[in-house]
C-alpha cells in the first residue's frame, strides 16, 4: 500500500490484513501517490478544501478565459468561476449523499467561506481568473496557484519564485514547476509547507 486512509474505521485494511496472515508493505510508491491524493490528504489533515487559484496571463494584462485553465476544472470537486458561479468540477461525478454544489454565494468572511466549502463536501476548489473576488477573499487559504502565461519555457529555469519575477507568482508562493502547455508556459507555484 501507498499511503494509510485517514478515514479508515477502526485498524484499518492493513491491519485486518496482517491479522489474517498476510504480509503488508507499507510506503509502495508513497509520492506517486501523493501526487494524486495529495489535495485530499491535505484537507482532511487541516479540515478545509485544498484551494487552487489558476489564471492565464494574457499579451495584454491578465486573461481569464485561457482554455488551458478550463482544463484543470475536472480535477477538482468545485470550482469557482470568475463570475461567482460554482459548478460541479467533473459534473455528476461525486454522489449526491457525499457531495452538494452550492447555489448561492459562499460568504465575505473567509473562515466562514472555507467552512461553507468544507461543509458541501468539497476537498478542493479551482478558483478561476485573476479577478475572480472570491480568490481575493480566500487569497490567505490559497495552497496552489496555476498560471499559464504566453511564450516558450527557457531551456533551464531555477526553482524558485524571484526566477518569474514578482508579477507573476505571489509573494509567499515556492515556483514548484514550468512546462510547456500549447501557446503558454505554465506555472505551478505553492505556499512553503510550513505555511499549510
Amino acid at each position: 500500500m501507498a499511503v494509510m486512509d485517514p478515514t479508515s474505521r477502526g485498524e484499518g485494511g492493513a491491519a485486518v490484513l496482517e491479522h489474517a496472515g498476510i504480509e503488508v508493505e507499507r510506503g509502495v510508491l508513497e509520492q506517486e501517490a501523493s501526487l494524486v491524493l495529495g489535495s485530499w490528504l491535505h484537507s482532511l489533515r487541516i479540515g478545509r478544501p485544498f484551494i487552487t487559484w489558476a489564471y492565464t496571463v494574457g499579451a495584454n494584462g491578465f486573461d481569464e478565459d485561457g482554455a488551458g485553465i478550463a482544463g484543470l476544472r475536472c480535477t477538482h470537486d468545485l470550482v469557482i468561476r470568475r463570475t461567482g458561479e460554482i459548478e460541479e468540477g467533473a459534473p455528476g461525478g461525486h454522489g449526491a449523499d457525499v457531495f452538494s454544489v452550492l447555489s448561492g454565494p459562499i460568504g465575505d468572511v473567509p473562515s466562514k467561506a472555507l467552512a461553507t466549502l468544507a461543509e458541501a463536501g468539497a476537498r478542493s476548489v479551482l478558483i478561476e481568473g485573476s479577478t475572480n473576488e472570491v480568490a481575493q477573499l480566500l487569497a490567505d487559504a490559497v495552497d496552489r496557484v496555476i498560471i499559464d502565461v504566453p511564450g516558450t519555457p527557457p531551456s533551464s529555469r531555477p526553482t524558485t519564485a524571484s526566477a518569474t519575477g514578482p508579477e507573476l507568482v505571489p509573494s509567499g508562493f515556492w515556483l514548484v514547476g514550468v512546462q510547456p502547455h500549447g501557446p503558454y508556459v505554465r506555472l505551478m507555484a505553492e505556499q512553503a509547507i510550513a505555511d499549510q
